[in-house]
């Protein structure tokens, strides 16, 4: 029964391959057209399920002034604070450093 369910699964996407590309495209376009996009309907602040002395909730309170408010959502039209004038890892080494053998195998 289920070999005979599969062979004419099989025998009709074959025979009807190109109707079921076109159905496919054109539910995607009406789909795409006619339901709210998703970050319409998506609310990434999960902030609401804990409670307000949870550490990532104190730590979204202090972190506030430096990066915004978590409700928002991120833009990166500037570097961060930590990047701006701050050498950092970018900077190369000092011409007498050489790699540890523990951190670079030979």
């Amino acid at each position: 029964m289920v070999n005979t369910l599969f062979a004419a699964l099989g025998r009709g996407t074959v025979r009807y391959r190109w109707i079921i590309v076109v159905v496919w495209v054109l539910g995607t376009v009406v789909a795409v057209r006619a339901l709210p996009s998703l970050s319409s309907q998506v609310d990434n602040n999960n902030s609401a399920f804990l409670p307000a002395n949870a550490p990532s909730n104190q730590a979204a309170i202090l972190a506030e002034p430096l990066i915004g408010s978590i409700n928002q959502a991120p833009s990166r039209s500037s570097p961060p604070p930590a990047a701006r004038g701050s050498p950092g890892p970018t900077r190369p080494p000092s011409p007498g450093w050489r790699p540890s053998s523990a951190t670079c195998p030979p």
